[in-house]
């Protein structure tokens, strides 16, 4: 953020406007107003006291530079900035009110702000009444809105008054530096945003060494600097410069159409980190998960080749045979069991027990993991993403066990040959019990086979036909087959055909 020096011309107080004096009670190079008691902040100043309040001094900032939140005409006029005569935008910290300047990042505050902000700690309280006349007409954003903006136990909420229509304002994220090394003179992890140049030999910082740095070695990015964008790289002297920039710093080329950095991200924090000057983009996979898919991928092309790769051979038939068989059923008690809902009516001799029927998925909290992601400028923010765990609950329900009365198939009369000459019939059946009585049988199903016998070079082989095709391959024909070369079984198929 560019801005001029905050004593570089007379200030005067925005709401009595009387000149302000330089004043040191508080420690932050401030103004002070001998009238209201309020006092005039400039950047640095702002971003001291926002460390001293436990806050990140960079909050303020980043709002300024949200898209969200276009500042609208205030009916009773904003404050006008002491520093830079610019608009003031009303700003609730730890629950108080007071009016921040986007343009160059001063904080005006009024008598007692300052104390009633930090506890007591900080300031003095308020000798002027005007000190509270500031919020009567913000209409404060109080962390239990429903604005996503505004984040519990943050100690930040928007002001806006009360006839504006204020947008929702994006959650806040804290910004920290990259670490990059300088090539010309070897220095290790310089900081990505304050550190644009080598503090040693000057050379111009290098976007392609830019890494992460190890987990718990996070630094804040502080003071009055402003995210612009993607660096973009200076084709002429290899600067990077910011986003908004449209000639480069260092040699003055022109930017227009220079491509911006490729923002990376790295992996969980906590795990190792790139190493420069390759961003961590891809990860290789380890040892066992390479082993793993070598070996599924050779199952598979065994399989494929199992199935597909055939040999032409020639084979002689050696002869027929044929089975014809007819089941016997019987209608007898049978033990059964099944889930109790769907239990026969005539089920009788019933038993029941509580049995697992299936699982369910129960919510169990949730896995976060965190990444860091380059915001392309030397900076970079942290990104949680979380996935609901689940743990499985059996369901139970009743099993019952019982008799119930059925037909089943007892034994089978069967007859067969081995001549395709034989005249085909069906087994001769028993005189049986028939009826519906306990131990009453039946006739039941009817099951027959016919199969031809065939030769080859180094292998016999079976081939199940229908009635048909069994009695039109001859005896000792010789004819041509396929058959796998992997599992060698025959393509009964293809017998007759090339």
């Amino acid at each position: 953020m560019n801005q001029p020096p905050f004593s570089a011309a007379p200030a005067t107080c925005p709401r009595c406007a009387v000149a302000l004096q330089a004043g040191d009670a508080l420690g932050l190079d401030e103004q002070d107003c001998p009238r209201c008691d309020g006092c005039a902040l400039p950047a640095a100043g702002t971003a001291a006291m926002l460390r001293a309040l436990g806050l990140s001094p960079t909050v303020v900032q980043q709002l300024a530079h949200d898209p969200q939140l276009k500042p609208l005409p205030d009916p009773g006029g904003p404050l006008r900035c002491p520093g830079c005569a610019g608009s003031m935008v009303a700003v609730k910290l730890k629950g108080v009110v007071v009016d921040c300047c986007f343009a160059c990042g001063s904080t005006w505050l009024d008598g007692g702000e300052l104390s009633r902000m930090s506890g007591g700690r900080l300031g003095r309280p308020s000798s002027s009444p005007s000190s509270s006349s500031s919020s009567s007409s913000s209409l404060s954003l109080s962390s239990s809105s429903s604005f996503p903006g505004v984040q519990t136990g943050s100690g930040l909420e928007l002001a806006r008054p009360v006839s504006r229509v204020v947008r929702q304002p994006q959650p806040l994220e804290e910004v920290f530096e990259m670490l990059w090394d300088c090539s010309s003179c070897g220095t290790r992890g310089l900081l990505g945003i304050s550190h644009r140049h080598c503090p040693h030999c000057g050379a111009p910082q290098d976007p392609s060494t830019r890494y992460f740095p190890p987990e718990g070695h996070d630094t804040l990015v502080t003071g009055a600097w402003v995210y612009q964008g993607v660096d973009k790289v200076c084709p002429g002297c290899t600067t990077p410069n910011g986003g908004a920039a449209d000639f480069c710093k260092n040699c003055g080329t022109p930017l227009d159409g220079t491509p911006r950095l490729v923002r990376e991200r790295d992996g969980v924090v906590g795990g190792p980190a790139p190493t420069p000057p390759l961003p961590a983009h891809w990860s290789r996979p380890s040892r066992p998960q390479r082993i793993g898919a070598a070996v599924l991928v050779v199952v598979a092309v065994a399989i494929v080749i199992a199935v597909v790769w055939k040999k032409d051979v020639t084979v002689q038939v050696t002869g027929h045979s044929w089975s014809r068989a007819i089941g016997i059923e019987r209608y007898e008690p049978r033990s059964e069991s099944e889930w109790c809902s769907s239990m026969p009516l005539d089920a009788y001799s019933v038993s029941r027990s509580r049995e697992v029927r299936s699982h369910r998925r129960i919510a169990d909290g949730e896995t976060c993991t965190t990444k860091r992601e380059s915001r392309g400028d030397g900076s970079y923010v942290k990104k949680k993403s979380c996935t609901p765990k689940y743990r499985s609950e059996p369901v139970y329900d009743d099993k019952c066990r019982y008799q119930v009365n059925r037909w089943g198939e007892v034994r089978a009369v069967s007859a067969g040959d081995d001549s395709v000459n034989d005249t085909l019939q069906w087994p001769h059946v028993p005189r049986l019990n028939t009826g519906t009585c306990i131990g009453c049988e039946r006739e039941g199903s009817h099951r027959e086979s016919y199969v031809v016998h065939l030769r080859g070079p180094s292998d016999v082989y079976q081939c199940g036909y229908g009635e048909g095709r069994w009695r039109a391959v001859a005896d000792g024909a010789v004819l041509p087959m396929k058959v796998r070369v992997v599992t060698g079984g025959a393509d009964c198929d293809t017998l007759g055909h090339r």
